[in-house]
């Protein structure tokens, strides 16, 4: 796992070295075991190492090729490396060292960009072809790994996160307003967009072809299978079977390492079937298991359960602790999450990641278990997703509504109202899909936004990519187009953008065995009633076949026990000072000064996050996210641009 950097000048001329070096000293946290630069002609690539395969200096990056002809800075890990390098020496193109990165090389030396198929693993990349005067970058199936990009009429540029870009000033860093609308709603921002209009994200299993004449060429390499649908073809136990080898197979190549390996441990299933098929594949291995707790919040503390896998799979465990002091730190996540992000699992992950980082250098965690299997509660809900009424009628009435607050006919309180109630049901399927999951209300965003800032909020939610990406679903069921829909969106933007910042922010390397692309693409060939099953008293029962599954390695009561998220208790704390520091902050940061908040509206919030049953938690999280994110990119990168 590293961080890497590069620019690609369209002029001819060098790129500046000391950019080169701002660009990888802004990353320094994902490589601290070494620093790497190299630069020839129009491009330099940069590259920060932390060290985990062939620990030898050898491995060093930017590396080259045995002939000379490739030059290569990687992010990632390739777990068939082994296998793949005794090919490739058959071929005649035995390896220098023993690292993973020189797999790549030789792989692309034969295949060219097809070299991509064989990689079994996560990675980003840029490999500079001396032969054909191109810039190669790549990104894994799935998103597990990061790569922004940046174009401009002079210059191409690239890099792990997007505070090695924003620190060279080649972006503007002026907010993109529909990058904004979507952080409002689903608290993150969806890709292929930035925070940043001119900087974007290569979105996952796409590949990118630069030359120095400032051409750009973008294919897709890698799409999951069409969802079945509900369809009764095949054997049940037989599935499940070969759900269950695929788990054990990919657990056993993301166990391979130089150095030690850990995992994260909720106590949920996700993260308890980890732990258990690591326990089944390293029998003998010592093992360790980290978890955190909020203590005085039982309702949040699944730490009983974390200890009871533990103890079962004789994994050493170690419990930390977070509380509402993490306050004090929400700048420097704000920094390490690179974007506007108010997801709270995002906050107890980065010291669930300090507290390992201690000891480990490497951990598996659970994620995509939910999104594969169809473990959220939200699965079980279609009433939503029917309509209220005729949607041409709706669609008309919603039309009219924005036309009239548009002209300032309708104003007020009960006129958005109105207005966030028509969006909120007009559209496609898709359309109330996305309502449906969506983390605040509209009629929240109508308090706090001017009303220059909420209508074209508003409408560029119009055909989010959330709802895009349902309606476009190669699916014949309900069920196979939310689980595609999470998988193109939250899945890359939410789950994964969280696990490898807040891991990263401690170079601290987070694999994902869950989402190796041989268990997505044996996910996405079940049948959605082995996702959404059927208890024994004939109720929903999510992540189906993964329950089977782990019935071979796992007591009853641990698979079956009701499923707790990730979370942080800020509805608790907003009772205590958290709130009083959260109101002045609010009240006197940057966000007012640019002209982004109503007072009043946040009044009203604050006001009401004392009453009991409120829900407006989570709109106040996201704006003390996007303050914090504003307040520290100004003093670390530049000052943002609201217009």
């Amino acid at each position: 796992m590293c961080g890497i950097a590069g620019i690609l000048r369209f002029d001819g001329a060098a790129p500046d070295p000391g950019l080169l070096r701002r660009m990888t000293d802004a990353i320094a946290h994902r490589g601290p075991d070494g620093a790497g630069h190299w630069q020839e002609g129009p491009v330099a690539l940069g590259h920060r190492r932390l060290a985990i395969i062939d620990l030898s200096a050898d491995a060093n990056q930017p590396m080259w090729s045995t002939d000379g002809s490739l030059a290569i800075v990687f992010n990632g890990e390739i777990y068939n490396y082994r296998e793949l390098a005794r090919e490739l020496a058959a071929a005649g193109l035995p390896g220098r060292t023993t690292s993973d990165t020189e797999v790549i090389l030789n792989l692309y030396r034969l295949h060219g960009p097809d070299c991509l198929r064989r990689l079994r693993g996560m990675f980003a990349f840029a490999l500079w072809d001396v032969t054909r005067r191109r810039l190669f970058l790549a990104r894994d199936r799935v998103g597990i790994k990061p790569l922004y990009v940046l174009k401009t009429g002079g210059v191409f540029a690239f890099a792990s996160e997007i505070k090695a870009i924003a620190v060279t000033g080649l972006s503007r860093l002026r907010v993109d307003r529909e990058a904004l609308a979507g952080f409002f709603r689903m608290l993150v921002v969806p890709q292929p967009g930035s925070i940043f209009d001119d900087i974007r994200k290569l979105e996952p299993g796409r590949y990118l072809l630069v030359t120095p004449d400032g051409a750009v060429r973008e294919e897709t390499w890698w799409t999951p299978p069409a969802p079945v649908g509900g369809g009764d073809d095949g054997d049940d136990a037989a599935q499940i079977a070969a759900l269950g080898g695929t788990l054990r197979e990919s657990v056993r190549y993301h166990l391979v390492a130089d150095v030690p390996v850990g995992a994260f441990l909720s106590g949920g299933l996700d993260s308890s079937a980890v732990v258990s098929l690591m326990r089944a594949e390293a029998p003998d291995q010592p093992l360790h298991a980290f978890s955190i707790g909020f203590p005085g919040q039982a309702g949040y503390d699944e730490g009983p359960y974390a200890r009871q896998v533990a103890a079962l799979k004789q994994v050493d465990f170690h419990a930390g602790t977070i509380d509402e002091g993490f306050l004090d730190d929400l700048d420097l996540m704000a920094w390490h999450l690179d974007e506007p992000f108010a997801v709270s699992s995002a906050w107890a992950t980065f010291y669930l990641a300090r507290h390992a980082a201690g000891r480990m250098k490497v951990v598996l965690t659970g994620d995509g278990g939910d999104e594969l299997f169809a473990g959220y509660q939200g699965y079980q809900n279609e009433a939503y997703l029917h309509g209220p009424g005729p949607a041409g009628l709706l669609a008309a009435l919603y039309g009219l509504a924005r036309a009239g607050a548009r002209l300032g006919i309708l104003r007020g309180p009960a006129a958005d109202r109105l207005l966030t109630g028509l969006a909120r049901r007009a559209g496609s399927e898709g359309q109330r899909y996305s309502e449906q999951v969506a983390q605040n209300s509209l009629h929240a965003m109508s308090l706090v936004l001017p009303r220059d800032v909420f209508l074209p909020a508003l409408a560029a939610w119009r055909g989010n990519l959330m709802a895009r990406c349902y309606d476009a679903a190669p699916s014949p069921d309900r069920l196979g187009r939310q689980l595609y829909a999470e998988y193109k969106t939250r899945l890359v933007d939410e789950m994964l953008m969280k696990v490898d910042r807040m891991t990263m922010a401690h170079s601290l390397e987070a694999r994902v065995p869950l989402l190796d692309h041989q268990v997505v693409e044996s996910a996405f060939r079940l049948p959605s009633r082995l996702k959404l099953g059927r208890n024994a008293a004939g109720a929903p029962e999510g992540k189906y076949a993964l329950k089977k599954v782990m019935e071979g390695y796992l007591p009853h009561d641990l698979i079956y026990r009701r499923k707790q998220g990730f979370d942080i208790p800020v509805q608790g704390w907003l009772q205590g000072p958290f709130l009083a520091a959260l109101r002045e902050r609010l009240l006197s940061g940057r966000l007012r000064q640019a002209g982004l908040l109503r007072p009043a509206g946040v009044e009203t919030l604050i006001g009401r996050a004392r009453e009991p049953g409120h829900n407006y938690t989570s709109m106040l999280m996201v704006l003390l996210a996007l303050e914090s994110w504003a307040d520290v990119y100004a003093r670390r990168a530049g000052a943002v641009s609201w217009s």
